[in-house]
């Protein structure tokens, strides 16, 4: 298992050349393996019933696709391309001119196009034109087959044999190529989904706190008071404001005041889990949201949060101080908006501000 998942890793190593794909590359890789494996039979199949040059021919085009892997890994993957589609029209054109075409080998061709299509060159007008040089080719070898012999007249049975094995590489290749091409698109996809639910994540956070700022907390009460999730019976909305901030920064610095803003950030969290959510609302303003009890409960557990603040101690400048905080409470209710209610407990918080600061106003 260990030697397998070595392969494998291998056969997914990225390119060297930044100028060239690892998509490009690891179809590359997977198509010549695939290939290899055919003339393999190939070259057993028609050494068995004597065709020396169609064996020759086989045994040759299996150390042709072997070097097409091998040139993947020296920077030329866009040099592989352009020789996997030339060196397979040749294989197929010489088959068919060697064999016939009851062989079914022309078959081959679809896999052509689609490998052309998913792979190499990103602008469009050059994939139509390869495909639409694939499809004439192909018309134009049925034309000529059936004007002119193969050179071999091989028995029914064996082109029978010829046909299920084509057949089955047919298949086998285009659904290796789905496969890869599916897989690479839905890695890309999830990398893009991935992207912009960190950049929602990013845009709705505080970078200090890592609270939700406002953008954050406002799509979260927009979903917390939806009608598809059930509004709770009791809301209560919060506004906060650190007591004297600026002179926090003013005496021991803005490093400091970071320090206090991360402290108290991780105090709410701890004091209003289960119960709410707190965001970042600006500077040293902060929104509450307290659900699950009624205006009065609220009012006590933000006394309680209150009271734990004044409590936590900060250290700067070889002294220790304490901070404080005010808080303006609002209960909101159906009747009334969102708006409306964070506007009305910030007049209460103004009021407590304006009133002696370390209180909750209710």
């Amino acid at each position: 298992m260990n030697f397998l998942r070595r392969i494998h890793n291998h056969i997914l190593r990225d390119v060297s050349d930044t100028n060239e794909t690892k998509k490009t590359a690891v179809m590359i890789r997977f198509t010549a393996i695939l290939m290899c494996f055919y003339f393999v039979i190939q070259t057993i199949a028609f050494a068995v019933i004597h065709l020396p040059l169609v064996t020759i021919v086989s045994v040759l085009f299996i150390l042709t696709f072997a070097g097409l892997f091998y040139q993947t890994y020296q920077g030329r993957t866009q040099l592989a391309y352009g020789l996997m589609i030339g060196l397979s029209v040749a294989w197929i054109l010489v088959f068919v001119y060697l064999i016939g075409w009851d062989a079914s080998t022309q078959t081959f061709m679809f896999g052509l196009i689609v490998f052309a299509f998913v792979t190499g060159h990103s602008k469009l007008h050059i994939k139509f034109s390869i495909i639409g040089g694939l499809t004439a080719l192909r018309l134009a070898m049925y034309f000529y087959t059936h004007h002119t012999e193969p050179v071999y007249q091989i028995d029914r049975s064996m082109i029978a044999s010829l046909q299920i094995v084509n057949t089955l590489f047919v298949i086998g290749l285009l659904t290796l190529l789905s496969y890869l091409f599916s897989a690479d698109s839905l890695s890309s996809e999830e990398k893009l989904l991935s992207d912009n639910k960190r950049a929602r994540h990013l845009a709705s956070v505080d970078p200090l706190t890592g609270l939700m700022n406002r953008r954050g907390m406002q799509a979260w009460l927009d979903e917390l008071i939806s009608t598809e999730h059930g509004t709770p019976k009791f809301i209560n909305i919060a506004m906060g404001d650190i007591d004297l901030f600026k002179s926090v920064n003013d005496t021991y610095g803005h490093s400091t005041g970071d320090v206090v803003l991360k402290a108290l950030a991780d105090y709410f969290r701890q004091q209003l889990e289960g119960c709410g959510e707190v965001a970042r609302w600006g500077g040293e303003e902060f929104l509450f949201v307290i659900t699950g009890e009624n205006g009065d409960q609220a009012m006590t557990r933000l006394e309680q949060l209150r009271s734990g603040i004044k409590k936590l101690p900060f250290a700067a400048d070889g002294t220790t101080f304490h901070v404080s905080m005010t808080f303006g409470l609002e209960e909101y209710t159906p009747q009334s908006d969102l708006a409306s209610a964070i506007e009305e407990a910030d007049r209460k918080l103004y009021i407590g501000k304006t009133s002696g600061r370390d209180q909750v106003v209710f």
